[in-house]
């Protein structure tokens, strides 16, 4: 435990050291990344370094694909 407690300001510094910038995607990027997507019917759009998010929130006002659920 005390291993662990030793560790955390290190993993504190270690998130965000200041030398990778965020850069936010051009809408063109944007644009192209969802034509190459066409998500479906049943698929799922999945961005894994949204950053701010601009891909999936364009996707969902564009795709309002529901989730569905068996009826009983």
């Amino acid at each position: 435990m005390l291993g662990i407690l030793a560790a955390l300001p290190v993993l504190a510094l270690a998130q965000d050291d200041g030398t990778t910038p965020f850069v936010v995607s051009p809408p063109e990027v944007v644009e192209r990344m969802l034509r190459l997507a066409e998500p479906k019917p049943g698929e799922y759009l999945i961005d894994l370094g949204s950053g701010d998010g601009r891909i999936v929130i364009e996707a969902a006002k564009r795709y309002r694909h529901s989730a569905g659920s068996a009826s009983t």
